[in-house]
């Protein structure tokens, strides 16, 4: 059998090392949870594209102190790109203990079927209360997981809550110039226009961006197609800009609304409404333009954007960011795409090179339990959060780094993509009462995402054949559209539909709708 990236493994060599594996199920060494073994095991854990496991972390030593198993990173720490240091680490063979990390989804489902990864399933049953639980009441949860052999190779990153993204604005420059937060798509544009225009920031300069986002290549600009009716999909848009109408697959960037939706787009572009590097600026864009008091009006999420209401209160004099809620689109209706997915393609799974499956599961479900869950949800107690009235309360340290709380977090090993149940409240925690309310008021917007869904392998194989070079293609497009450098013509439109026709786009929804329907039961 022969794995994709080179990875070179015999039915009977994988079926000998699963045996082999499952034999150290019932070593007297197994993890208890409060019973410390000193076991290592070794983990290929990058993420963010520049971080790996630390096991310096407070958090990876507090879970060794309880569990007993030490995470050891063999991830190289220079790598800049982290689903090129896992397709490495595939080809080469030589697999950790543990794998993982962002977007994994797919590459459990694949080399688990391929046998790279144990099936979870049964030690899942036997060994993992806290994993069972959560998967027995969500079970589109664990639809979504379930490769299309049936089996479980990973053990998910689970999010919690229901409001992801949302509009904040510069509350401090509506009043400077006594503007009222913007609640139409019209009121949003003269706003925008008095942000450009009427030099808020006070420096006698027109230097203001009226709107700006921070995603990678800055994509969350096509937010702005939900004003005009258009669809793009999820909160952080992992599953491809897909969505579900009446049971039906749709794609964002082929509908009428949104070719709609990129000429007022493009128009406010090339007014100076919109950053000007909003496609180059990348994630330091926030704070780049709000510490440098040229930002006005962001989409992004709610407690690392607050945060910096403290970060920036004393170095511009009167700084406050708030949220507001969505404007009415053309249509009148009042929507946001930032509902909080239930499933996302991270977590971690367990290779079959690890010769203690109980034992890594069982870890696992510690990480799922009460103790663990807010260990990597909270970090340390103490050093990080006290118990206050039963319930888990910041300490200053977590404001008082120069970062937005959930990014210090991450700094201590707390809040990172591996495989554990997020808790809402936690990031709530790091937010005041007031900012509190407005998730509250938020969560009436939300509209349903698109979970994502598991292919065959055969239509895996399509997919990748087709996707990696349609989605680059329709981005191109769109980016020239809103840039201004190729203008949105009815003909320069039809082409575009015409071209990602030929691209294979209909054979993509197709596979799509298909798995959709098969994970429902359709």
């Amino acid at each position: 059998m022969v794995l994709e990236g080179g990875l070179i493994m015999k039915k009977g060599l994988i079926l000998a090392s699963i045996l082999l594996a499952l034999a150290g199920c019932g070593k007297e060494d197994k993890v208890e949870t409060q019973n410390s073994t000193g076991k290592e095991m070794t983990i290929h854990f990058h993420f963010y594209d520049t971080k790996t496991w630390n096991e310096e972390w407070p958090v990876a030593k507090k879970i060794t102190e309880v569990t007993g198993i030490k995470l050891k990173n063999v991830a190289p720490i220079n790598a800049t790109n982290s689903n090129e240091s896992r397709n490495l680490l595939m080809a080469s063979g030589e697999l950790p203990d543990i794998v993982a990390g962002q977007n994994t989804k797919d590459l459990f489902n694949k080399y688990g079927m391929e046998g790279a990864f144990i099936p979870l399933d049964d030690l899942i049953e036997k060994h993992a209360p806290n994993i069972k639980k959560i998967l027995d009441e969500n079970p589109e949860v664990k639809n979504a997981i379930t490769a299309p052999d049936g089996k479980i190779y990973h053990v998910p990153y689970i999010p919690d809550g229901k409001v992801g993204k949302a509009w904040f604005i510069r509350q401090d420059w509506l009043e400077k110039l006594n503007l009222k937060t913007p609640t139409t798509v019209d009121e949003l544009y003269d706003v925008m226009v008095a942000f450009r225009d009427k030099d808020p920031n006070g420096n006698g300069l027109k230097d203001e961006i009226p709107f700006f986002t921070r995603e990678v290549q800055g994509w969350e600009v096509l937010r702005l197609a939900n004003l005009f009716g258009a669809r793009v999909s999820g909160s952080d848009r992992t599953f491809g800009d897909f969505y579900i109408e009446n049971g039906k697959i749709k794609h964002g960037f082929v509908q009428p609304e949104f070719k709609e939706a990129l000429t007022h787009i493009s128009k406010w572009y090339e007014e100076k409404l919109i950053d000007p590097e909003i496609f180059t600026r990348g994630r330091k864009a926030r704070e780049i333009l709000y510490g440098a008091d040229q930002g006005g009006i962001t989409r992004d999420w709610f407690a690392s954007t607050i945060g910096l209401n403290d970060i920036f209160k004393d170095k511009i004099k009167g700084f406050k960011i708030v949220s507001m809620a969505p404007p009415k689109d053309i249509n009148g209706n009042q929507w946001e795409e930032s509902e909080r997915s239930k499933i996302k393609p991270d977590g971690w799974a367990i290779s079959v090179n690890n010769k203690d499956p109980e034992a890594t599961i069982k870890f696992f479900d510690f990480i799922y339990g009460e103790e663990g869950r807010r260990i990597v949800n909270y970090g340390i107690e103490g050093e990080h959060y006290k118990i206050v009235n039963g319930k888990p309360e910041f300490l200053p340290v977590v404001f008082e780094s120069g970062l937005a709380p959930m990014e210090y977090l991450k700094t201590v090993g707390a809040q990172v993509p591996i495989g554990y149940h997020q808790d809402y409240e936690a990031e709530l925690a790091t937010l005041p009462q007031d900012v509190r309310e407005q998730i509250k008021e938020y969560e009436k917007y939300p509209i349903k995402g698109f979970p994502g869904v598991v292919m065959t392998p055969e239509e895996k194989k399509v997919f990748d054949r087709i996707w990696p070079s349609l989605y680059p293609y329709m981005q191109e497009r769109i980016q020239k559209w809103i840039l201004g450098t190729e203008p949105l013509t009815k003909e320069n439109w039809d082409n575009y539909l015409k071209n990602i026709d030929n691209l294979g786009f209909n054979e993509v929804i197709e596979i799509v709708q298909a798995a959709w329907d098969r994970q429902n039961n359709k």
